[in-house]
């Protein structure tokens, strides 16, 4: 006579109390870290649980379970890292001298300064940029579309645009 716990085989109650383990272990961790692994593991037990259930299990069945939890994760994971990567907002991040080519606005026009100093602050993609010109005598006002032509540190040296060939900002 086999062993039985609670009306059901003791294989049987095993394995549903591992899935509901696994299951509970992987909230507990989706909770205190941030990030989508431990919630694949987690959906993906759910089938298992289902699956032992619901049906007596034997060695087969309970290879199937396993099978099955790993082929589930391994979409899960295909589908979340492809997927999830291909449609989540990101913002544009790059090196500060691929904006030479780019326009920018004038958002902010400081007083003329000496010795061609910092004239202003160019907003470029959302992002404020300290500016200044490429020539000390261009006269630049609030608002106004210049091109960025050099950087120097973390200054954009700018323009009065012109009809060259340059990047559009967005």
């Amino acid at each position: 006579m086999e062993n039985t716990v609670l009306n059901m085989p003791l294989s049987q109650f095993i394995m549903i109390v591992i899935w509901s383990s696994i299951i509970l272990v992987t909230i507990v961790v989706e909770i205190v870290v941030s990030g989508f692994y431990s919630l694949i593991i987690g959906l993906s037990a759910i089938p298992s649980l289902i699956i032992a259930s619901l049906t007596r299990n034997s060695g087969l069945q309970i290879t199937l379970e396993v099978l099955i939890f790993a082929l589930i994760a391994a979409l899960l994971n295909f589908l979340f890292f492809y997927y999830g990567k291909k449609y989540a907002i990101r913002k544009k991040e790059y090196p500060i001298i691929s904006l030479v080519g780019m326009q920018g606005i004038l958002n902010q026009k400081f007083d003329k300064p000496a010795n061609n100093q910092v004239i202003g602050m160019l907003s470029v993609e959302g992002k404020l940029y300290r500016a200044k010109s490429i020539q000390e005598d261009l006269d630049f006002h609030e608002g106004q579309k210049v091109l960025i032509v050099d950087i120097e540190g973390n200054i954009l040296i700018i323009d009065k645009l012109k009809n060259i060939n340059h990047k559009e900002i967005e």
